[in-house]
């Protein structure tokens, strides 16, 4: 074995199931300049903070974020610290490892500003030991649902080991356009859609809102949130959402999904 396969994370070589991934991107449209929404932007960290951290942190541990990014010309000490016109991508990162064999584990919470600078990307990447999904999932649910009350999201999805890991969502891709161009017109279009999806408002009510999506049969859920948007979860767990079920998800809301 060579010593870059000694550092490679146990799983690669079937030494140990592979981690389960819950990762989450949420889209704000009035970022320039930040500091307007850097009260949203801390109310992301703080949720965070108080819904996932605990439920990602093996029994007994305390764990302790390390902030980093490109921009913030501070010291930064604390994630406020990096809220301003400089931001450009501001991390916390929340991480622990399991030595025999080596597992490295990580919580990330990010900020990042599109190419366009009025959007920023909302992250949230969880990777944890197999079979802790069941604690993780549920706080990540609670956190998409009280941050969408909170902010006015123009687009989000929650996926299980399965996320894009740049601004561009599936369906971008399939189109072949520019991640900018479908952030500008994501109130005008739906961007794409996930296991879980958050519409915004200006979509959500021209499809009949939370009560008129529910009644298509395509989600297992629909919550309206306070500020007009909808969250949207297809099936009650991950495993169920099947490509026959993304499809029934497709119809529900084609009127709002971009064709070109």
């Amino acid at each position: 074995m060579s010593a870059d396969d000694a550092q490679a994370p146990a799983w690669i070589f079937g030494e140990v199931p592979e981690p389960d991934e819950v990762a989450i991107a949420l889209y704000l449209d009035a970022a320039d300049p930040v500091e307007p929404i850097a009260p949203v932007l801390q109310r992301w960290y703080d949720l965070i903070a108080e819904l996932v951290v605990p439920a990602f942190t093996p029994p007994g541990a305390t764990l302790k974020p390390k902030l980093h990014g490109r921009g913030p010309a501070v010291r930064a000490k604390h994630w406020a610290d990096g809220l301003n016109d400089r931001l450009w991508w501001w991390s916390a990162v929340w991480s622990y490892e399991i030595p025999e064999p080596y597992q490295p584990y990580e919580l990330q919470c990010r900020v990042q500003r599109l190419r366009s600078p009025r959007h920023v990307k909302l992250r949230l990447f969880v990777s944890s030991p197999a079979g802790t999904r069941g604690a993780v999932l549920p706080a990540a649910l609670e956190l998409l649902h009280r941050f969408g009350d909170a902010a006015d999201p123009s687009y989000g999805e929650l996926t299980v080991r399965d996320h894009a890991p740049d601004s561009h969502t599936k369906l971008d891709n399939v189109l072949r356009r520019l991640d900018t161009d479908s952030a500008d017109a994501a109130r005008t279009h739906l961007r794409g859609y996930e296991w879980v999806t958050v519409v915004p408002a200006e979509l959500a009510a021209g499809l009949g809102g939370a009560a008129g999506l529910l009644a298509t049969g395509a989600f297992f859920e629909a919550i309206g949130l306070a500020t007009g948007g909808v969250l949207l979860r297809a099936t009650e767990h991950p495993e169920e959402y099947t490509p026959e079920h993304a499809e029934r998800v497709f119809t529900a809301l084609t009127p709002v999904l971009a064709r070109s």
